[in-house]
């Protein structure tokens, strides 16, 4: 039999539990959320700093990023959203290239082979150039990155030969001075798919079967060069070698929007 459903009791209590949708879950475990990730390489919560400045990646394999020309590590005014501020011009976070940053896609120890990468961004300034989000892209040693192209959508691009990029662009754009989830997925020989906040585009013409391991660094807010700088804010940025199922992604933004004031 079917126990009554006291709504006065549930109202009466209602104060003391915090709601699923209040940020403060999110700004409790949404790192402990990527730590769960399947292959998951880095994770850069934009809120860890090292002794000279550097952004911690707490995901357990120490790819700190070394933070060139003092971007800002700190927090959104009147909010608990950890973020790097980035000046447009000048500012970065970067790691020398290593195995960890050389994801094919073919890792024989992945279950579901692939590549995801995320963050939250939020621009200052409207779209006119190319502003990457996370690269590991210069020259002949193209790999992977996400950034906002000059119209305002989110790009994800690979290369299996480091110098012809495979890429997805979304129908969405990116305006200034909101939050917005972005993320790139690479299932080798199947698709690309961009999505920002909830909303996925996908491509799955002629899609290689793995990517180019290139020499270039891994940046945030940055290519390879130094070029295409972000004018705006990271926060939660992550790098997976797995191709992640949408329940993990769209759990994560779903869990995570409230902390941004993206309203679902």
């Amino acid at each position: 039999m079917a126990v009554p459903r006291n709504t006065q009791l549930i109202d009466g209590l209602s104060s003391d539990f915090r709601k699923l949708y209040d940020p403060a879950h999110a700004f409790a475990d949404a790192v402990s959320m990527l730590k769960m990730f399947p292959g998951i390489r880095g994770i850069w919560p934009s809120s860890v700093v090292g002794d000279t400045g550097q952004m911690v990646d707490v995901s357990g394999n120490g790819l700190h990023l070394t933070n060139t020309n003092n971007a800002l590590i700190g927090y959104t005014s009147n909010t608990l959203i950890p973020r790097a501020l980035y000046n447009g011009s000048t500012q970065y976070h970067t790691r020398a290239d290593s195995a960890y940053f050389d994801i094919t896609g073919t890792e024989s120890y992945i279950d579901q082979n692939g590549l995801t990468i995320g963050a939250w961004v939020k621009f200052d300034t409207a779209a006119s150039t190319t502003e990457m989000i996370i690269s590991k892209w210069l020259g002949s040693n193209l790999s992977y990155n996400i950034n906002r192209t000059a119209t305002g959508e989110l790009r994800f691009s690979i290369t299996n030969n480091g110098t012809t990029a495979v890429l997805i662009d979304t129908t969405d754009i990116m305006l200034l001075d909101t939050w917005y989830f972005v993320c790139g997925r690479f299932t080798p020989s199947a698709e690309l798919m961009a999505q920002i906040n909830g909303t996925q585009v996908v491509n799955t013409t002629s899609i290689p079967a793995s990517i180019f391991s290139g020499t270039s660094v891994f940046r945030l807010a940055a290519d390879g060069g130094g070029g295409a700088l972000l004018d705006g804010r990271i926060s939660l940025a992550f790098l997976c070698a797995s191709a992640l199922s949408d329940a993990h992604i769209n759990t994560f933004y779903q869990f995570t929007a409230p902390l941004f004031g993206v309203t679902l």
